[in-house]
């Protein structure tokens, strides 16, 4: 009688470790494919960004050099023509100034390097002054516009008023852009 004995430790040892290794492979691959698809979508949504971009920076930037190229060439009646013209390529300066401004606080933000100054404010003063500015805006886009305000009441809060000025000037401004014809704000 022969008798073999077979020490098999290792081997199950072995064979233990590959099976964790694959599994740690295929856990890692899954996660891959899953950053993958992220970072896809973020390439969608960056180019997205950039067309919605390009658009809303070519739209002030048109105005201007169409009223800077009648000024120059000299067709206009009367001063009011030029100034209206002048004021033109001012106001759209200006809108182009804050577009470009938004990209970088987009890219402050997306950096974690937005700052904010807070202190205390009456917001309903800020958003009064806001839409009076709109008015004009609106006016000229057949949208009519109210507000309501508490006079009474205190509004006062912590906020950075230069953000909150933006998000309120944006929310009007969009509500006015996007508005049907006759419509309210």
């Amino acid at each position: 009688i022969a008798l073999m004995l077979q020490d098999v430790t290792i081997q199950k040892k072995l064979q233990r470790d590959l099976v964790e290794k694959q599994a740690a492979i295929k856990s890692a691959y899954e996660e891959l494919l899953k950053q993958n698809k992220q970072l896809k979508e973020l390439d969608i949504a960056k180019n997205r960004f950039i067309a919605l971009t390009t658009h809303e920076l070519r739209t002030p930037l048109s105005a201007m050099i169409a009223s800077s190229e009648v000024l120059k060439m000299g067709l206009f009646d009367t001063e009011e023509e030029m100034k209206e013209f002048i004021d033109m390529i001012y106001e759209q300066g200006h809108h182009l100034s804050a577009l470009i401004n938004d990209i970088l606080d987009f890219a402050k933000i997306q950096a974690g390097k937005m700052d904010f100054y807070l202190g205390k404010k009456d917001a309903q003063s800020i958003v009064t002054d806001i839409v009076e500015a709109q008015m004009g805006v609106a006016s000229n886009s057949n949208v009519s516009m109210t507000m309501k305000s508490q006079e009474s009441e205190d509004f006062s809060c912590y906020l950075d008023e230069v953000r909150f000025k933006q998000v309120i000037t944006n929310m009007v401004s969009n509500a006015i852009k996007y508005n049907v014809p006759n419509g309210t704000v």
